[in-house]
């Protein structure tokens, strides 16, 4: 099975990458995939959390990427440009900016917006053109639509990934191959995603008149999305992760592309998920596999002392054969639970947390949220929020 993952810009990750490959000749890192922090077209990720990398080390990432027989994934896949794409200026700088990373070197781009991905294979040819997750395929037909638009692959919404029959048909009908994202965190059809997605993706982004500075980006999806968890712990088997142990039944189903989640990570701890696929084999807990902690940023009370770090864990061992229940039952959980409950009844007796540390960090968030929903921030506040979650890059020359 071919592997894509995210890259930290270090010379050293790839050559470990390199190491990995060799040691499971059945599951290799095919990419890694990437981009700027900050450009017109940004990406789905806030620059805040992204590796500083300018277009030259960019170049040389790429070169040695290929020297070590991995190729490279560019990522221009924000759902939204504020438009600029329609304007002159906006034109001329999203093709001067696609020219200089195509000039470096990369094989394919992952993207979004239709309207790009068109310009994109019309522009350069001989790119492989990958359509996001944001593009939310997660039907035989649109999976059909994206191929007639060019796209090569076809990166699927997280909310089939454990729809097996369903990929396989989309594989078949599509004929080109399909990517399943396995340590995705979010909660099973989410409300915030849109949005969330959005949002992150203008924290990436230079606007022609911005001057490079990038955008806000606050913290409301990733509390909502959060709070969800921690007041019901059953969201955390129903995010639709693929554990290593279960990659056959993705490969049983067509699926010739995993993707690995996780940028902005510590290559360290990137590097344990990585092997971890690429032997289909883990033991231990199974939460920080399949998504960073994000309740973690929520440790500050509003008189500045932190709480300690809560933890949550799952023994991976104790959902051997659950995949096995999805083939089975071929459950469509888009449909809802009704009276299925299986997620519910697994959470029950495997996930477990310190409960009374659980409930103060609730507290504290749902404060946090109430803070932010009431609309009624002192300039102050306003100013430290923008400084939090900003990061400022400049505007790639």
């Amino acid at each position: 099975m071919r592997i894509t993952v995210p890259t930290t810009f270090e010379d050293s990750f790839l050559r470990e990458l390199a190491s990995l490959n060799k040691k499971y000749p059945s599951n290799q890192v095919y990419e890694v995939y990437g981009s700027l922090p900050l450009s017109i077209l940004g990406s789905a990720r806030p620059a805040k959390y992204l590796p500083t990398i300018d277009i030259e080390g960019l170049k040389q990432h790429v070169a040695l990427a290929h020297e070590l027989g991995i190729k490279f994934n560019y990522l221009v896949n924000a759902p939204s440009l504020h438009n600029q794409e329609y304007t002159y200026e906006g034109q001329e700088e999203i093709k001067a900016y696609l020219d200089e990373i195509v000039s470096c070197g990369v094989d394919s781009f992952t993207v979004t917006i239709p309207y790009l991905m068109e310009i994109i294979e019309r522009r350069y040819p001989d790119i492989e053109v990958v359509a996001s997750t944001i593009c939310y395929i997660d039907s035989v037909q649109k999976a059909m639509k994206y191929r007639q638009m060019g796209a090569d692959r076809l990166v699927v919404d997280v909310e089939v990934n454990r729809h097996l029959h369903l990929l396989e048909r989309m594989g078949k009908a599509s004929g080109i191959p399909l990517e399943v994202i396995v340590n995705p965190y979010c909660i099973l059809s989410c409300p915030y995603k849109y949005y969330h997605y959005t949002c992150a993706s203008h924290g990436s982004q230079s606007t022609v008149d911005n001057e490079g500075k990038g955008s806000m980006y606050n913290e409301y999806n990733l509390l909502r999305c959060t709070l969800d968890k921690l007041t019901d712990h059953a969201e955390f088997i129903k995010s639709p992760w693929i554990r290593p142990e279960d990659l056959r039944y993705l490969r049983e189903a067509g699926v010739e592309y995993i993707k690995v989640a996780g940028r902005g990570s510590p290559g360290t701890d990137q590097l344990k998920v990585i092997e971890a696929y690429m032997a289909e084999f883990f033991e231990g807990n199974l939460v920080p596999l399949v998504g960073w902690p994000h309740w973690q940023s929520f440790r500050t009370l509003p008189d500045g002392t932190r709480m300690e770090k809560l933890e949550f864990y799952v023994d991976n061992r104790s959902l051997d054969g659950m995949m096995e229940f999805f083939k089975k039952k071929d459950i469509l959980c888009l449909e809802g639970c009704g009276d299925c409950n299986y997620c519910h009844r697994l959470a029950d007796k495997m996930v477990k947390c310190d409960t009374d540390l659980e409930a103060r960090y609730i507290e504290n968030m749902k404060g946090r949220l109430d803070t932010i929903t009431r609309y009624e921030m002192e300039k102050e506040t306003a100013d430290a929020s923008h400084d939090r979650w900003v990061k400022m890059v400049e505007k790639p020359k």
